[in-house]
């Protein structure tokens, strides 16, 4: 009986052993909400996003070093391409929180809207409740404001960077006079404004036209009014989605006919945007800035000093796409929640997005703070955010943060739209973490110019081009006119001197032959200045 006792106890001990270790071993759960727009009827880009931060979490919950003991689950809500859907699925998120238990706790950082139009909503709506959001696509200048964006972060940089390099490009090509034509929403707003604010510094006469999104009313009245502004540089700022409707207003008026040239920014000027869009005919041999891309341009074209960076996000970028493949090709809906066959430009914002907040988490776990207490520690994650306590190398560089919350030293380059929409990158651009100037490498005589401009053998103008010439005799006539002038002047010379040698001939005094000389002289004179006047100026120089 003793020895059953015995046993008995040494089962319960190993049994109460094995529960321990399988309670230890099961990993935490943190949930993390994705807000962005899943239909492809509002762009590709919230599609590829969220593709891509799905994908960084496989790998972050496969990763031992990353977060070990946590599984990050991702939550999904389609915005719709709506603010009042956006702003509700935000409150809704804040609501989540408080149903917190012991198997799961919410993240209080959302993976963000695409668009500065929703996220200007979305973001003030979390930061009153302190939750925030990172977004892999939201540019507006507005959103750095942080009095009315506390918690606001993004992995892309500002417009406040893409306005400088419009304006660059404007000095580069000295446009002095140009037009902008913005879509009026939080996004166009704010860059328009940028880039406007940015040309009187530098003389630009600028002036600024707004249209309402998907209205064909206000695109014909925007486009009428630019005619009238007689500016041949027009920075476009539109949706990809309102693009063709656009150009079609501007074709049906003349305005994409020489000598007019468009300047393109993020929002449409990218090589899936424009073919999706059908405006390839449109923008062939344009330029305009856009976010910068991991595979856009070999390692060479980059500066020394950043090389190592530009290598290792190319190393990443490329196991990301092998990655997607792998999924997309071996699997199905059940076994990847992949949204799109290729992932978009804003896909490596996105991934690193995701790899923004495992890294803060990590942090913040290494601090000694309870994951139970995460949800309300938005002030904590900020801090360590923004104080770049977790720097890293990422799909889209090196990811860094200003104490805004916007992507610190980003990169942003400049593109050249083919004869097939396709965007090929002639340089890149990004501001110094010292001085705040931009630095440069810039490929210049790569751009392709639409062939109405190489067909007159010129470049884009904002002012009528005047030609400084000097014109000379051809000298096909120069010849014959040298010729018989120097013949006219020895006739006149032999009557000269004939009528001085028979001057006191009677005949010769009753002509006055003194008057005859003065003529002679007078025809020598007229001969002479006509070889002078053909002289070219070159020549005695």
């Amino acid at each position: 009986m003793e020895s059953f006792d015995v046993v008995y106890k040494i089962f319960v001990v190993l049994l109460l052993y094995t529960i321990h270790c399988s309670k230890s071993q099961q990993k935490e759960t943190v949930v993390l909400t994705a807000l962005t727009n899943l239909n492809e009827t509002h762009g590709t880009s919230g599609l590829s996003v969220v593709s891509a931060q799905w994908l960084a979490i496989q790998e972050i919950n496969a990763n031992p070093d990353l977060l070990p003991g946590i599984e990050i689950v991702l939550q999904k809500r389609d915005a719709e391409g709506d603010a009042r859907h956006a702003f509700l699925h935000a409150l809704d998120v804040v609501h989540a929180e408080d149903t917190d238990n012991a198997t799961h706790v919410h993240f209080p950082i959302i993976l963000g809207c695409p668009w500065s139009s929703l996220s200007s909503l979305t973001s003030p709506a979390l930061g009153a409740f302190e939750n925030g959001q990172i977004s892999a696509g939201a540019t507006s200048i507005a959103l750095s404001n942080k009095q009315n964006h506390p918690y606001f972060f993004r992995t892309i940089p500002s417009d406040g960077l893409q306005a400088q390099g419009i304006i660059l490009l404007c000095q580069r090509f000295n446009w002095t006079k140009i037009a902008v034509a913005y879509v009026n929403d939080a996004y166009g707003l704010y860059l328009s404004i940028g880039i406007v604010e940015l040309s009187l510094q530098y003389n630009i006469d600028a002036k600024a036209v707004a249209f309402s999104r998907g209205s064909a009313v206000s695109i014909k009245n925007a486009v009428d009014q630019i005619k009238k502004l007689d500016a041949w540089i027009i920075v476009l700022i539109v949706h990809d989605s309102d693009s063709l409707s656009l150009f079609n207003s501007f074709d049906a008026v003349g305005l994409t006919e020489y000598p007019y040239f468009y300047l393109g920014v993020d929002a449409w000027f990218d090589t899936n945007r424009i073919q999706s869009s059908g405006i390839e005919n449109f923008s062939m041999g344009y330029i305009g800035t856009v976010p910068w891309q991991t595979d856009a341009m070999s390692l060479d074209r980059y500066t020394t000093d950043l090389q190592p960076i530009i290598n290792q996000s190319m190393h990443i970028h490329s196991r990301m796409l092998r990655t997607w493949d792998a999924y997309w090709n071996n699997g199905d809906d059940t076994t990847h929640e992949l949204l799109l066959k290729t992932p978009s430009s804003t896909a490596i914002y996105g991934y690193d997005a995701m790899y923004v907040l495992a890294h803060t988490l990590q942090q913040y776990l290494d601090d000694g703070h309870a994951l139970s207490e995460v949800a309300n520690s938005i002030e904590i994650l900020r801090d360590i955010i923004v104080g770049n306590r977790r720097p890293f190398t990422g799909a889209s560089g090196f990811v860094t943060f200003d104490e805004n919350g916007d992507r610190s030293q980003g990169l942003y380059a400049f593109g050249n739209s083919d004869a097939d929409g396709n965007v090929n990158f002639f340089g890149y651009f990004y501001p110094d973490a010292t001085t705040g100037n931009l630095t440069l490498s810039v490929d210049w005589d790569a751009i392709v110019w639409p062939p109405m401009f190489t067909d007159r053998n010129i470049s884009p103008r904002s002012w009528i081009l005047t030609h400084d010439t000097i014109v000379d005799i051809s000298p096909r006539v120069l010849i014959p006119m040298f010729f018989f002038s120097i013949l006219s002047m020895l006739i006149v010379a032999f009557f000269a001197l004939t009528t001085i040698h028979y001057r006191d001939h009677k005949i010769m005094k009753a002509g006055s032959w003194r008057v005859n000389l003065f003529m002679c002289f007078g025809c020598f004179c007229a001969y002479l200045s006509m070889i002078i006047y053909g002289i070219d100026e070159q020549w005695v120089a």
